[in-house]
């Protein structure tokens, strides 16, 4: 990932194939100079970033498995 990466734009998963949707990355941060990926489409629980210090961490995180499974792909095309 480069610097630019941090600018978001829409995505429609229609528009991406079927074999790299779940590759989609969702959230990234940077440590030491270099971006890490926290979270991908495909992922179970989302890790997101952005929040002031004083959110938990669990409160930082969309758990899909709560969730029943044929509602998990239009929730997490709502959350893009």
């Amino acid at each position: 990932l480069d610097d630019h990466w941090e600018q978001s734009f829409p995505v429609n998963i229609e528009q991406i194939p079927a074999n790299e949707r779940d590759l989609t990355i969702i959230s990234a941060i940077k440590v030491e100079g270099l971006w890490v990926v926290t979270s991908r489409l495909g992922d179970s629980t989302w890790r997101l970033n952005g929040f002031p210090s004083n959110v938990p961490y669990h409160a930082r995180e969309v758990d899909f498995n709560r969730l029943p499974i044929e509602f998990q792909p239009v929730i997490k095309e709502a959350l893009q």
